[in-house]
């Protein structure tokens, strides 16, 4: 996940923010697996004050009707959802 949020290619970095270290530790993290390095970026990226809470969402998410899974994905503190568990109706 620190990849798509943080990451400046990484496809949804809500404030456009960039850490050049965070990035590197985030692609040398994707293709190895080594969790070492999530947290080193996550590290970094908490340090670099990079985010913001931006909403306060006590349960809800809007999808669309063909995604299923959403409610065993549904992260509420986090505001976000397991992709992993995700699904599309067939």
């Amino acid at each position: 996940m620190g990849h798509v949020f943080w990451d400046k290619s990484g496809g949804i970095n809500y404030f456009g923010c960039d850490d050049p270290a965070v990035d590197a530790d985030l692609d040398k993290a994707v293709l190895t697996g080594d969790n070492d390095l999530f947290v080193a970026a996550a590290t970094k990226y908490a340090a670099a004050g990079c985010y913001l809470n931006f909403s306060y969402n006590k349960d809800w998410v809007v999808t669309q009707k063909w995604l299923t899974g959403v409610a065993e994905s549904h992260n509420i503190g986090a505001n976000e959802l397991n992709f992993a568990k995700l699904g599309i109706k067939s």
